[in-house]
């Protein structure tokens, strides 16, 4: 298994992707446990939901994400200007693309 971002972008703006994906919102001063927490929330939503996983897969998913993914979020969401510099309270998603 494998992860790589596609975007982040409102999710109005979102093309959509061909192959399993998962969105994680993110905002201007995010903490480590803010990230966790909307990590496992993205894998966990119903529609992320891939029918023929196991929970073993999705825990090697969490994993990865966590692994490789929580200091770029961070850094991410600390880059980002906030909802009234951006002048909307529209969520910014990070989509990860799956790759089995």
């Amino acid at each position: 298994m494998d992860i790589s971002i596609i975007d982040t972008c409102l999710a109005d703006y979102f093309p959509g992707c061909d192959t399993p994906y998962i969105q994680i919102g993110i905002w201007k001063g995010m903490t480590r446990a803010d990230v966790t927490c909307a990590i496992r929330s993205a894998i966990e939503d119903e529609s992320f939901g891939v029918e023929t996983w196991t929970e073993d897969q999705y825990n090697e998913l969490r994993h990865l994400v966590d692994a490789r993914m929580t200091n770029w979020l961070l850094t991410a969401a600390r880059n980002l200007p906030s909802d009234e510099e951006r002048g909307m309270t529209s969520t910014v998603y990070c989509y990860v693309r799956i790759t089995l």
